[in-house]
């Protein structure tokens, strides 16, 4: 999946992986280029695609502060 900035600029691929444990979901998300990683916790009964879309957001922020 590719992921894009608020402001629609494309931050390149992103892989994302989907543990569930009990009834909470970790979503890790990997930025390709860079090898950065993050990892969110949702609640396991949420739609996959707002686990990624959160975990995204959270890549986007950890990108954002590196970049400076």
């Amino acid at each position: 999946m590719t992921g894009m900035t608020p402001k629609g600029k494309d931050i390149g691929t992103v892989y994302f992986e989907v543990r569930v444990i009990g009834n909470a979901a970790q979503v890790t998300a990997i930025h390709a280029a860079t090898g950065t990683e993050v990892k969110v916790t949702c609640p396991a009964t949420l739609a996959q695609s707002s686990m990624q879309l959160a975990a995204l957001r959270r890549l986007q922020s950890v990108l954002a502060k590196n970049t400076g």
